[in-house]
């Protein structure tokens, strides 16, 4: 059994790690490894969980110790659920309480972990910040952890299996866990470190490493164990505050620091009451702290409409503990019977319902943020498809959609109808997501001009690829030589598409690291990028195209990109407006315009024609995203259909006159 001292070790040592937790959430800028105190939980955890039974534990029975549990649990669980399914539909607006309705179904099953890794795929995305039961994915991977360990142990108990059988057994678990989550030893579908840190099997090292320090001997020097502990304990500070890229790393430390701390338990007793009895009063209601911390926060992002300053930090820290306190008072220590889970559960499930049934109390006080939202779901369906029949699908074999098109078959050429249908097509627009963006602007422009063109749904930049790594068998996401010669082939067999327009976010495109051949960029980055851009346009001249290029959207310098939506929709209950949702022309020059001069010089060489935005964008030097009528960035980078729209009134009359006497 564990004793008294013990105890007051691990809650010192989960005091520490809940701290790393809540300001990491709180103020990620000043502690961007702060994730590190998860790591810790899961290695107590594992301690508690399997040390026990790897130390010859005899008496387990599996239902009874599935039912403690799950009251110890899933109790508190069910109520944090039910809360902020209530919160949700009295403060949020209609699009994101159904985004958080969709995790909030998965972690009523616990599987809240598996929902974010297909719908993020990143263990940092900053989109999760706008879930407020994102931290649940800790509580899906705990809650699948005691499942398959507790099978377990049933099994050893069954077989009668000695301590030396089930420490081997615990070993292999782990070191199979490590060898998915770190060393790629086997063909799994991710590609990053960080991929796998939503799954379970990513997981299961820390909870076997935890186990196994249970009966490995503890440090009995009380001078040495001090020392040990305090530069571990130093050691998880420092770590969580230092902007280490390589997430991998960060976790193998703070897992190596929380092992060093709990092989020395007996300095918890030469520790000074000052520091280790708030630590320890911290450890106690860690639970109902890492449960409540979240959306807390998350919910005061909402109203503020950005990341939290000191001083708003500060109140929302003090909002925390209270409501942690009580929760612990009133939730934690309560043990109802085991029937009040299924109500619980039910009550849970009717909130769902509630929710993707209704809009919300939000959508009283701000319909008009609720209709926009909805445009930028049906983003894709505002531009039609063109009818399969239409004989420029022909030639388009072996051209790969981008992977992340909205179609039923991603094996299938997505060519989208862009405007007047009585008119012949005369255009095809080329490009990353910001070609989206001025699609929808020539859509709008062409069925009022009467101009027709396509936007192909794919995409093609010259010289991808800035955030990913190149990988030739996502072919659909990655451009190289190959498919930039099936579109050229395409083009050539369709001379009625006489214009190509590329659109794209030239500065991110132009920090791309290999060439479409996918080598390594060596030498001036700027200068190959642009000749490859020459020599692509060049191509596409010699197979009969007018190419025309489009400049940079700009962006708006909001502190969190996900949060100029949110910001906008909770703006009817501010009277002052988001200083952060302007842009200069000289913040413009210096990010977007970056490389403008690039395209100039392509111009001039007789290459393309180059269309300059910011003339429409920029007024008295200053462009406001949310002009007090109409939204016109959908997110940090892109446009909303008003954006686009309004991007368009500086250069109709150079569209009018590359499109119209062509279109005739």
């Amino acid at each position: 059994m564990l004793d008294a001292r013990r105890i007051e070790h691990i809650d010192m040592l989960k005091g520490i790690a809940i701290i790393l937790i809540v300001f990491f959430h709180l103020l990620p800028q000043y502690f961007p490894c702060g994730f590190v105190g998860v790591d810790v939980f899961f290695v107590i955890s594992g301690y508690f969980l399997i040390g026990r039974q790897l130390d010859g534990g005899k008496d387990f029975v599996l239902i009874p110790f599935l039912q403690k549990k799950a009251l110890r649990l899933l109790t508190p669980y069910f109520v944090l659920i039910i809360l902020v399914a209530i919160a949700s539909i009295l403060l949020l607006a209609a699009k994101d309480m159904i985004d958080g309705a969709r995790l909030l179904r998965a972690c009523q099953f616990a599987t809240g972990n598996i929902f974010l890794s297909h719908l993020q795929g990143n263990y940092f995305s900053i989109d999760t910040r706008t879930l407020p039961l994102m931290h649940l994915w800790y509580m899906g991977v705990l809650l699948q952890s005691y499942l398959l360990f507790s099978l377990l142990f049933y099994a050893w108990q069954r077989c009668q299996c000695g301590k030396r059988t089930r420490i081997i057994h615990i070993s292999l678990i782990g070191v199979l866990s490590f060898s998915i989550a770190h060393l790629h030893c086997l063909p799994l579908p991710w590609e990053f470190a960080s991929d796998t840190y939503y799954w379970t099997t990513g997981r299961l090292w820390e909870f076997s490493l935890g186990g196994l320090l249970y009966v490995l001997p503890k440090q009995a020097h009380v001078r040495t164990s001090i020392i040990t502990s305090s530069c571990a304990v130093l050691l998880l500070f420092i770590c969580s505050l230092l902007p280490i890229k390589e997430c991998a790393w960060t976790i193998l430390l703070g897992s190596a620091c929380c092992c060093s701390i709990l092989k020395c338990e007996i300095a918890s007793q030469s520790f000074s009451p000052l520091w280790s009895a708030p630590l320890i009063w911290l450890g106690k209601i860690s639970f109902s702290l890492y449960l409540v911390h979240w959306p807390c926060i998350c919910f005061a992002e909402y109203l503020i409409g950005h990341q939290l300053s000191f001083l708003s930090a500060g109140v929302t820290l003090i909002l925390i503990m209270t409501a942690s306190i009580i929760f612990y008072k009133k939730i934690e220590c309560c043990r109802p019977p085991l029937w009040v889970l299924p109500i619980l559960l039910l009550g849970g499930v009717s909130l769902h319902l509630a929710i993707c049934r209704t809009n919300g109390f939000r959508a009283y006080l701000h319909q008009e943020a609720n209709f926009t939202v909805s445009e930028y779901d049906d983003m894709m369906d505002y531009i039609p498809p063109l009818d399969r029949n239409s004989p420029l699908y022909n030639g388009t074999e072996g051209i790969m959609p981008n992977n992340f098109s909205p179609h039923p078959n991603p094996d299938a050429i997505l060519l989208r109808d862009i405007g007047d249908k009585v008119q012949k097509p005369s255009f095809v627009i080329l490009g990353d997501s910001h070609a989206l963006d001025f699609a929808d602007g020539m859509h709008a422009s062409g069925m009022k001009n009467g101009w027709r063109g396509v936007y192909l749904d794919s995409y093609v930049v010259p010289f991808w690829n800035a955030e990913y790594p190149m990988d030739f068998q996502n072919i659909g996401v990655h451009f190289y030589k190959e498919k930039a010669m099936k579109i050229m082939e395409w083009l050539k067999i369709h001379p009625e598409l006489h214009t190509v327009f590329i659109v794209q976010y030239w500065s991110n495109r132009f920090y791309s690291h290999h060439t479409w051949d996918g080598e390594l960029v060596t030498g001036d980055m700027v200068q190959v990028r642009a000749a490859e851009l020459c020599e692509f346009c060049k191509k596409l001249i010699d197979i009969g195209k007018q190419v025309v290029l489009l400049t940079d959207n700009p962006t708006i310098p909001a502190k969190s990109p996900a949060r100029v939506l949110r910001s906008y929709r909770m703006y009817p209950l501010w009277k002052k407006y988001p200083t952060d949702f302007e842009c200069n022309i000289e913040t413009y020059e210096k990010h977007n315009a970056a490389f403008n001069h690039e395209l100039d010089n392509m111009e001039k060489a007789g290459l393309c024609i180059v269309l300059h935005r910011e003339d429409s964008f920029f007024e008295k030097g200053i462009y406001r995203a949310y002009d007090g009528q109409y939204l016109k960035h959908r997110d940090k980078d892109h446009l909303t259909l008003d954006g686009a729209l309004f991007s368009f009134s500086g250069i109709i009359d150079q569209l009018k006159n590359i499109l119209t006497p062509k279109s005739e």
